[in-house]
């Protein structure tokens, strides 16, 4: 340590730096003192720049001072994860400031100390690096350096070091030549698949996936699929939930073999059955939320019947938790069902969901049933999807409403008018008033949809009083985003349906005695002038009323926003009509005795030709 004191003092007397953000010289000599700061941030920053003062002090000095003084040789290992892991991912990539891939061992040696150590950030970081490095390394260091390092590790008597193991051993096994240093791997990782601690067993199960990628023989895997098996039995639930999880990459991986069908039929399947009865929640629970990536990986697919056997059984789970991940794959488990007779086998399931007592189910249900309509037939979405949507908008949960309303556009499109107004606009048009303002928001969100399903005059008569009506909303959120929606409608409707139709509505709202809601209209009137739908006719001959009377409005706020929608209009209105119509106004706006109706009012006219 007194030795690399001195480094510092040397380098320090030198020259040789970095820049700093201000532009000075941020000597090397002070990242190396500030690598034992006593403010962790610090020392953090200072340690995101070791490759520049392993760049300044050479390979050998690198070597032989540096990754000691970071190490236990230098006074210990620091005591904060943050710096632990930041010096692990700088390893990863410092190869070449130590000299090449013949003094790997330089930093191998330390990395397997952080394996070791308890925080899994760490260990991941440690074995990301050590993978990174041992990648550059030809087969003969590979041999010499990283093969006794794994079986080290992987007989250590720390679960930590043992765990970290398990992600070594499968990209040994690609690198490696020999038969028996196979054999001999896979016998380590079938003693970490059977050794006590779970943290090594939940490290074996996460790694399966690489190990099966990298062992290609039937005959190899033969001997590592039942340690998958055995472990998808293990007495503690956090091991059996790694393996549901992993399960699907699994299968993936052996879909590319000769044999794959036949292993995942032998293997896997097993596992998966066994999850649907498994005692702990957890486990079925994971089951649930994988049923769609198995059901596609392990062949599921073909067998409809077995789907909808697993399904029915997770669905009427006595844990509510599982029911709602089981609520949550209604729309994935139509769409395997697709063209089976099993889809009616599987709709009293999709009800019971949706009548379920537990709030958390219903509301999962709902964001999931309407995406039955792109697999159902139009009787049956008609017979059973209807009802399910109208009993789920007048659901007592506000959130069960909410999910099922965002997805109702969905459905539209697969239904007529006549359809959709006889089941669906009743229910939107009590949602429309709800005491819940995200519901509220929910229902305005839908309108685009909607509209392009009705046409103008049907959207006329049933809806478009309610929508203009939103603009006085008590809730602000509300009132900005129907403006929004008015422009869209204004853009799929055309500009003759907004002149007639939607302008003489919100126009009214000039006269309205609450300021907020003629500020609403101004905000539209804003919106509506960027739109590209809105020419400057309209502008011209509609927008300029309004605007001359609200510029004279006894309330600052609304004078303001006059001032703002008069800058939004003018690019689309030619010199003279600006000079004569429009810069009068912001002239009597320049004027007025408000400071912020000023300084819009002269940005504008900034803006005048």
């Amino acid at each position: 340590k007194l030795q690399f004191l001195y480094l510092i003092e040397r380098v320090g007397e030198g020259d040789c730096g970095i820049m700093s953000e201000d532009g000075g010289l941020f000597p090397v000599a002070v990242l190396i003192d500030e690598l034992k700061h006593q403010e962790m941030a610090v020392r953090v920053k200072a340690t995101k720049q070791l490759k520049v003062i392993a760049e300044t002090l050479g390979f050998k000095r690198t070597r032989d001072e540096l990754i000691p003084y970071l190490t236990e040789k230098g006074g210990g290992w620091d005591d904060d994860d943050e710096v632990l892991m930041q010096i692990a991912d700088q390893f990863g990539d410092f190869l070449d400031y130590v000299g090449g891939a013949d003094f790997a061992e330089v930093l191998l040696y330390p990395l397997e100390q952080l394996v070791s150590m308890e925080e899994p950030g760490v260990r991941d970081k440690a074995v990301k690096a050590i993978l990174s490095i041992v990648a550059q390394l030809p087969d003969k260091k590979l041999e010499k350096e990283f093969t006794p390092m794994v079986f080290r590790m992987a007989n250590h008597e720390w679960a930590a070091c043992k765990a970290g193991s398990a992600a070594l051993i499968p990209n040994l096994y690609a690198r490696l030549r020999s038969y028996e240093q196979k054999e001999q791997l896979i016998g380590l990782y079938k003693g970490l698949c059977e050794v006590e601690e779970p943290m090594v067993k939940r490290a074996a199960a996460q790694y399966m996936s690489t190990m099966v990628k990298h062992s290609k023989d039937v005959a190899v895997l033969n001997k590592i699929l039942p340690l998958f098996r055995e472990l998808a039995g293990d007495k503690q639930d956090g091991v059996r939930l790694l393996v549901v999880e992993k399960s699907s990459e699994v299968a993936n991986e052996l879909l590319s073999t000769t044999r794959g069908m036949e292993l995942i039929q032998t293997y896997l399947l097993p596992v998966v059955r066994e999850a649907a009865q498994d005692p702990s929640w957890r486990v079925r629970y994971m089951l649930c939320n994988q049923l769609h990536p198995l059901a596609e990986s392990t062949g599921l697919v073909k067998q409809p019947a077995e789907i909808t056997k697993l399904f029915c059984e997770l669905s009427e789970d006595r844990e509510a938790e599982v029911r709602t991940a089981a609520a949550h794959q209604i729309s994935n488990i139509g769409t395997l069902l697709a063209g089976s007779h099993e889809v009616r086998s599987v709709t009293p399931h999709f009800q019971d969901l949706c009548s379920d007592p537990n709030n958390h189910v219903r509301a999962a249900a709902a964001a999931n049933i309407v995406g039955l309509s792109k697999v159902l037939s139009r009787a049956e979405i008609l017979d059973v999807l209807l009802p399910l949507i109208q009993k789920l908008l007048q659901d007592a949960s506000s959130e069960v409403r909410l999910n099922v309303i965002g997805e109702l556009g969905k459905v539209s499109d697969s239904l007529g008018f006549k359809e959709l107004s006889r089941h669906i606009l009743p229910a939107v048009t009590n949602l429309a008033a709800d005491h819940k303002w995200r519901v509220r928001e929910g229902v305005v969100n839908v309108m685009p949809s909607l509209a392009k399903l009705m046409g103008p005059e049907a959207f006329d008569q049933e809806l478009s009083k309610i929508v203009v009506g939103w603009l006085t909303d008590q809730v602000c959120e509300i009132r900005t985003l129907v403006a929004k929606v008015l422009c869209e409608l204004w853009t799929i409707f055309g500009e003759q349906w907004a002149r007639t139709s939607l302008l003489t509505k919100v126009f009214v709202l000039a006269k309205k005695d609450n300021y907020m809601h003629r500020v609403a209209l101004l905000h539209f009137l804003y919106l509506a002038a960027q739109n590209k739908a809105c020419s400057g006719e309209v502008i011209k001959s509609t927008f300029l009323t309004i605007f001359a009377t609200m510029a004279r409005d006894k309330v600052p706020n609304v004078r303001f926003n006059v001032a703002k929608s008069i800058e939004a209009s003018l690019p689309k209105l030619d010199a003279n009509t600006i000079a004569t119509s429009w810069r009068p106004l912001l002239d009597l706006l320049e004027n007025d005795p408000d400071l912020d109706v000023k300084h819009f009012a002269r940005k504008a006219l900034v803006n005048c030709p």
